[in-house]
This record gives C-alpha cells, sequence and structure tokens, in this order.
C-alpha cells in the first residue's frame, strides 16, 4: 500500500514537471518525445511517465493515441489557473480580505506571465453548499481547461472534500493539504497583551468563532495572568447579518455595572457596527476603553476614535498562495504545507465623521429577537433595528 501511494505522488510529480517543462513551450497537436527519451531526460522509468502521461490526458492536457504516439491536446494552449471562492463577495456587507485576496493572486500570476481567472460563488453568510455553486467553474474543470486551482473559501461537508480530492490537477488553500492562514490564535495573543501592556486588567472580545474564540482568548488571558469574563464575550451573530457588531457590543456593556477597559474585536466587519454603539453609548476611547481590532491592509478604513490594529496582509497571503501551486505545477516539494501570515499591530488615529441613522432590514430583526432574550434589547422594536451609522468614507 504504501508502495502504491509512493508511486502515484511519484508519477503526480512528474505530470507536473512534465506540465511545465514539456507542455507550455509546445503549439497544441505537437507530438512528445518517445516514452524512454521523456523517462531518460526526467530520470525516471518508464513505467512512471506513462502514468504521468495518463493523469496529463485526464487532465485534459495530453491525447494518447495508440499506434501513434502522445500529442499536446488542443486546449492546452488555453488553460489558465482557477481562483475560487464559494462565498459571493459581491455581498455588501463583505470584508475587504474576500476581495483583497482574489485581485491580488490574479495580478500575482499575471506577473508570472499565467492566466488566471477569479470563480464567484453565491454562499451567503453561514451558507455551505455540497459542491462548488458556479457552474461555469465546475465546466471549466471538468473540461480540463484549468492546470490547477486556488480555493480561497469552500464548503465545509463531506461532499466537497471528495470533490476536491477527486480533482486531477494540483489544488491548494481552503480543505486541501497546502495551505496558509493567518495565525488567529497569535493575534488574539498579540492583543491580549498589548492591551496588557497599557494597564487594560478587563478585557472583552467580539469574534465570530463560536467556541474556539473563546477558549483561545482565555488561554491568552490565562498566559497574562487575566481572568476571563465569559459575559464580555459575544459570538454568536455572523458579521454579516446587518447590525449584529451593533448589538453585540451593547449586550457586552450592559452585561453588568463593572464595564470592560480593553476591547478585541476579531472581524474587520463587526468592528464597523461596534463603534457606532461606542460612540452613540458616549465611551471615552482609549481612556475608558483600549481598543485592538482585526483590519486587512490596502482597505480604506476610517475610525472616530484612536484604534490600533491588527493587520492581515492580504497580498503576502495570495503570494504565499501562489508560490505554492507554482511549486505543486512544477512538480516541486511544497515545504511547508501550512504556511502562516502574522498580523502586525498598527496604531491609527482618529478621523472625524459625521453621525447619520440607519434602519436594519425586517428579515434581520427575527435573528437578533431570537438570540438576544434575556439581554437588554430595548433598541428592537417594530420590526426594525434603530442605531446610528458612521459612514466610512465620512
Amino acid at each position: 500500500m504504501a508502495a502504491g501511494h509512493r508511486q502515484q505522488a511519484l508519477a503526480e510529480r512528474v505530470a507536473n514537471d512534465c506540465q511545465a517543462r514539456l507542455l507550455q513551450p509546445r503549439r497544441a497537436g505537437g507530438r512528445l518525445a518517445p516514452v524512454r527519451e521523456l523517462a531518460a531526460e526526467l530520470g525516471v522509468s518508464v513505467p512512471t511517465v506513462r502514468a504521468a502521461q495518463r493523469l496529463l490526458a485526464d487532465r485534459g492536457l495530453l491525447q494518447i493515441r495508440h499506434g501513434s504516439g502522445v500529442y499536446v491536446a488542443g486546449a492546452a494552449a488555453k488553460n489558465w489557473i482557477g481562483i475560487y471562492t464559494a462565498f459571493d463577495v459581491f455581498q455588501p456587507r463583505t470584508s475587504s480580505f474576500h476581495t483583497l485576496v482574489p485581485y491580488a493572486l490574479r495580478n500575482y500570476f499575471s506577473n508570472h506571465a499565467i492566466d488566471a481567472e477569479i470563480y464567484v460563488g453565491r454562499s451567503a453568510a453561514g451558507e455551505y453548499d455540497q459542491q462548488p455553486p458556479n457552474p461555469r467553474f465546475l465546466a471549466d474543470v471538468a473540461a480540463g481547461r484549468l492546470s490547477g486551482v486556488v480555493f480561497l473559501t469552500a464548503p465545509t461537508s463531506d461532499g466537497w472534500e471528495e470533490w476536491v480530492a477527486g480533482l486531477h490537477i494540483p489544488a491548494v488553500g481552503d480543505h486541501t493539504t497546502y495551505q496558509v492562514n493567518t495565525g488567529y490564535e497569535e493575534m488574539i495573543r498579540q492583543a491580549v497583551r498589548h492591551l496588557g501592556r497599557h494597564g487594560r486588567r478587563r478585557i472583552a472580545m467580539l469574534s465570530y468563532a463560536p467556541g474556539t474564540g473563546q477558549n483561545l482568548l482565555q488561554k491568552a488571558l490565562a498566559e497574562a495572568g487575566l481572568p476571563l469574563h465569559r459575559e464580555w464575550v459575544r459570538h454568536d451573530f455572523h458579521p454579516m447579518l446587518s447590525g449584529s457588531g451593533w448589538e453585540e457590543f451593547r449586550e457586552i456593556w450592559d452585561a453588568r455595572r463593572e464595564k470592560p477597559d480593553g476591547l478585541l474585536v476579531t472581524d474587520d466587519v463587526l468592528f464597523d457596527e461596534a463603534r457606532i454603539a461606542i460612540q452613540e453609548l458616549g465611551i471615552r476611547v482609549p481612556e475608558q476603553l483600549r481598543i485592538v481590532t482585526h483590519a486587512n491592509k490596502g482597505a480604506v478604513r476610517r475610525y472616530p476614535f484612536p484604534v490600533t490594529e491588527a493587520q492581515c496582509d492580504p497580498e503576502r497571503y495570495a503570494e504565499a498562495l501562489g508560490a505554492m501551486l507554482l511549486k505543486r505545477l512544477r512538480g516541486k516539494p511544497v515545504e511547508p504545507p501550512v504556511r502562516f501570515v502574522p498580523f502586525e499591530m498598527v496604531e491609527t488615529a482618529a478621523v472625524a465623521a459625521p453621525i447619520t441613522h440607519y434602519i436594519v432590514p425586517h428579515e434581520v430583526e427575527g435573528a437578533f429577537a431570537g438570540q438576544t432574550a434575556g439581554a437588554q434589547n430595548s433598541h428592537i422594536s417594530g420590526g426594525r433595528v434603530e442605531a446610528p451609522v458612521v459612514p466610512v468614507n465620512g
């Protein structure tokens, strides 16, 4: 069994090497050298070359004509990289991370003279599908038009993982062996240390990581010798639900007579509305409450008070994923298979902005009404959730 896996892995490496070295310079219809010549050139056995050619034929890159030879398929000259996200990045409350990363990835491949196309799914907040909900992406994969795929977001389902495992082209990203992580745990640890260095001992957190986020916060607080106040941790609402950050911060502030003096927000979209509640309640920042919030480098942001950003760099994230896929296409080992892009703590200054008002859509009110039982939610009435808004662009 182990020998079979090794042979399969070697055949895949040779196939990727052939794709990078032999196919790209040739025109469609061109005939490859005899199998024994290729084996000698690549330093492998004849059976391994034949297995690699079968893999490339499965990818739609080669045509094996028995008795005639092996030829570059007609679609070979048109292959490109697929950049896929199951998440609908065109939704108005999408984090800038989900648009900056595919944009940077496309530029990365363009700089390496490789065509790339972005495929966008239709999954909304909290929705997951068994297979990629993009017919064009499925059709291009089935037709062998893609030479590789970067998965940015993908459903967490058995059906999806089986579909990815059955691909005959190199893939990196979400739910594959080769991934790039942003170091969520380290971000929480750094934020707690930062707040502690500024004398903050009562730390609250807004996140969207049920269970995981609170456990990581508890661990970071314990390392800093600080207690966990569970009533000051909120992770119930998806960031894309309008009003979620606003409502959850008010729940934290109203939870007890004693107030937190430090706040960590692990999602930039959540903070967009939490800061509105902070202004509405007249909280002095940073005198009463020092804040560390997740942010994306390169995104346009304005804050009405000083904030420390835990910045993620989408460009570095994209470059790391792109480099992984290039190595796989060239048959090179990817070590380590999981890379981390660290956060950077950056201080920001306040920018004055006018306050206006908005009304959360009626369908969202039901989500709040069902999840805030027992909390002080007098802001919700008559099918509306009213809160002040500070426009990002002022």
